[in-house]
């Protein structure tokens, strides 16, 4: 039988306090700190991922509990995925564009416009003043034959408008970064001197 540990802290501040169905639980910010103390980084981006997705997450105030605990096991886990949402949006959707951020950053690629617009449909990433959108493949965005389908003809379209649209997956992301952020750079280059 496993055993529940209890952890004692010192008293909370008010901001890292709620109610849920009038039990006292820790907000949403604080809980992501306590959580990157004793999480691994994936487990950390998912659930800051989750809780931005579900519009759990006050930027703003994540960042002050970052402030107010500077020492506290965990923070600079936490500082690091917060600063891998895309500052242009706040927002990010998934694992996978978390992971796309980070592998623009470490491969020296342009920083994309992340679910920005483009001739009326959202893209999970752009570059501005090139054809270039990047669709991240994530299996939890793109579930359904529906979405499959919708998917294919927006892609379609976005051609026919003179963009190229790559679909990214997370095996490529891992397996073959070079060639991706070789595709990347020459399209993004190509595209702005024409």
């Amino acid at each position: 039988m496993r055993r529940i540990e209890t952890h004692h802290v010192r008293p909370f501040h008010a901001s890292d306090q709620a109610q849920r169905d009038g039990i006292p639980v820790t907000s949403v910010p604080r809980t992501l700190l306590d959580l990157a103390g004793v999480a691994d980084e994936r487990i950390l981006r998912r659930a800051v991922n989750e809780a931005v997705r579900r519009k759990r997450l006050d930027a703003g105030a994540a960042w002050d509990v970052i402030e107010r605990h500077p020492r506290r096991k965990g923070t600079k886990a936490l500082r690091a995925v917060l600063a891998a949402v895309d500052p242009q949006t706040g927002r990010t959707r998934s694992d996978l564009e978390v992971a796309f951020l980070a592998f623009c950053r470490r491969r020296g690629v342009e920083t994309p416009v992340v679910n920005g617009r483009i001739e009326g449909y959202e893209v999970d990433m752009h570059w501005p003043g090139s054809k270039l959108i990047a669709e991240l493949d994530d299996y939890e965005y793109h579930r359904t034959p529906v979405e499959f389908e919708n998917d294919r003809r927006r892609d379609a379209r976005l051609k026919a408008r003179g963009y190229t649209v790559i679909r990214v997956t997370g095996a490529w992301l891992d397996e073959d970064p070079t060639e991706l952020a070789e595709l990347v750079r020459a399209h993004v280059g190509v595209d702005r001197v024409l």
